[in-house]
């Protein structure tokens, strides 16, 4: 039996761009559906979310996709922690409403997790802007992020890992929900921290979109999420110090 891989989507006022990422999922390559599920967890939307997401729903059952919601808006570490304690998989593959995967993101993470000793995986990744669909092209990227491979003396000096991010469920931790913003900064310095092991694939597998009006891009002050990274950069400072 192959291994599952669970696919992890908060969801907030997403209705335009929710349908993209859940085909972005469904298209995969060199995966069967049957080694895939999607757990959507919404955090209150006040559009049409979660209609959307049924839709879908009825119009490709071939794609499992379980569905959550938080009673009132909670925040995206705590709905994040919802969809991992919710989801079934062996690994999970963190993937916002809003954003897009590469058609082989799923396929390329499972090989770099043929190395038993790899706990985290995380790859290059490209913004795109609010129009752009599910092709994209390159004169649809206005920004590409290529990554180093992980140190942590270095990334404790800035958050360079962004996206993709991908865990062995067995090897995860649940999100600070004290972070508003900034959570996913914190979350994988932490687990960095435990000892995982992690991976870096030099290939842009995540499109990014700078979406205003997502939970991840605009809902709060882009100051807010400046202090709180720091606020985590500070707290893994701090447990390395106590370390030595």
């Amino acid at each position: 039996m192959n291994p599952l891989t669970s696919i992890i989507m908060p969801v907030y006022n997403v209705e335009k761009y929710v349908g993209v990422a859940l085909e972005s999922v469904r298209i995969q390559r060199n995966v069967s559906l049957k080694d895939l599920e999607v757990v959507v967890v919404d955090d209150g939307s006040t559009d049409k979310t979660f209609q959307v997401v049924g839709q879908y729903m009825e119009n490709h059952p071939e794609l499992p996709i379980r569905t959550f919601s938080n009673d009132g808006n909670k925040g995206a570490a705590t709905t994040r922690n919802t969809a991992m304690e919710q989801a079934r998989g062996d690994f999970f593959v963190l993937l916002d409403g809003d954003d897009v995967l590469h058609r082989d993101c799923v396929s390329r993470c499972m090989q770099a997790y043929e190395d038993p000793s790899v706990g985290f995986v995380y790859s290059d990744h490209a913004c795109i802007g609010p129009n752009v669909g599910l092709n994209v092209g390159e004169g649809e990227i206005f920004k590409v992020k290529r990554k180093p491979d992980f140190d942590m003396e270095r990334a404790i000096n800035g958050n360079y890992v962004g996206h993709v991010k991908s865990v062995r469920a067995s090897e995860s931790l649940p999100f600070d929900v004290s972070f508003r913003t900034a959570e996913d900064t914190e979350w994988w310095m932490r687990l960095a921290l435990n000892g995982v092991n992690f991976h870096h694939i030099p290939e842009i597998l995540y499109y990014w979109r700078r979406n205003i009006e997502s939970e991840t891009h605009g809902r709060t002050s882009q100051r807010e999420t400046n202090e709180n990274h720091l606020k985590a950069l500070e707290k893994i400072r701090s447990a390395l110090r106590r370390k030595k």
